[in-house]
């Protein structure tokens, strides 16, 4: 497995202003995108999307349900959390993976 880092950014706005510095990075070969919907989905693609079309990629107008991967040199693949369709955020994501009634939860 090659090398990687996870790096958070702090927040949208640091978010866009760090794809075109990232994606220029000497020698990446992927760069990977996972941000929260929050409220509106669609808002939020098309944001991600005009920042990384400022760098020469061409995402789709709309993001699947499986999350978007552009096939370049680097490789970038996008996650709208929760789930690249509905509006929401990383912990909606993981709530739905606890069983209902489960007794942790709530702690």
């Amino acid at each position: 497995m090659p090398a990687f880092c996870i790096r958070d950014v702090g927040g949208l706005s640091l978010l866009k202003d760090a794809i075109g510095p990232e994606f220029k990075v000497s020698g990446r070969i992927a760069l990977g995108i996972l941000v929260d919907a929050n409220k509106d989905p669609d808002a939020r693609w098309q944001s991600i999307r005009e920042q990384l079309k400022g760098v020469g990629v061409n995402p789709p107008p709309q993001i699947a349900r499986t999350g978007a991967i552009i096939e370049q040199r680097p490789r970038v693949g996008i996650w709208l959390m929760p789930d690249n369709a509905g509006p929401g955020q990383l912990e909606d994501f993981i709530e739905k993976l606890i069983p209902q009634g489960d007794p942790v939860w709530p702690r």
